[in-house]
This record gives C-alpha cells, sequence and structure tokens, in this order.
C-alpha cells in the first residue's frame, strides 16, 4: 500500500531455481528491463508456480528500494492444513 510497490516480473525474465536457492538479484533477474512495479495503494492479487495447479507464475518480490525504507503490505495466505 505504501512505499515502493511490489516488484514482479515474467517467468522468462527470471531464474526461479536461483530465487529458491536464495541467490543474489544478480543472479534471479535474467533481464531488468522486464521489471515491473505495482503503483503506490494499488492492490494486486498474485499466483505464484507454487500455487496448486500452478505454472507460467510470476515472481513477485519486495523490490530492493524498499529493503530499507518505511513500506506497508498486506499478504493473504492459504493457512496450512
Amino acid at each position: 500500500y505504501y512505499g515502493k510497490g511490489t516488484e514482479w516480473l515474467p517467468n522468462h525474465a527470471c531464474d526461479y531455481a536461483a530465487y529458491y536457492r536464495g541467490d543474489s538479484n544478480d543472479k534471479i533477474i535474467l533481464n531488468k528491463n522486464e521489471r515491473k512495479f505495482i503503483k503506490t495503494w494499488n492492490i494486486a492479487i498474485f499466483k505464484g508456480q507454487k500455487f496448486k495447479g500452478g505454472k507460467n507464475g510470476i515472481l513477485h518480490r519486495t523490490p530492493d528500494q524498499a529493503l530499507n525504507k518505511p513500506s506497508l503490505l498486506m499478504c493473504l495466505d492459504i493457512p496450512s492444513k
């Protein structure tokens, strides 16, 4: 809601294996020109690859600019069973 909005990348612009290993952004983001950002106060719903039956999901993450500045995010997840 507040601060630099969630960053998202299409499937072809990121390396999911590097993301799941916790590698640096230099290894995760294959094409920085493909990065998109949600505008401040906008709301978005993302379905990632780990969603049941998910494929071709998008990588969504906190942008680097928001790591050391105030931001407000609401996350709704399916509870574990």
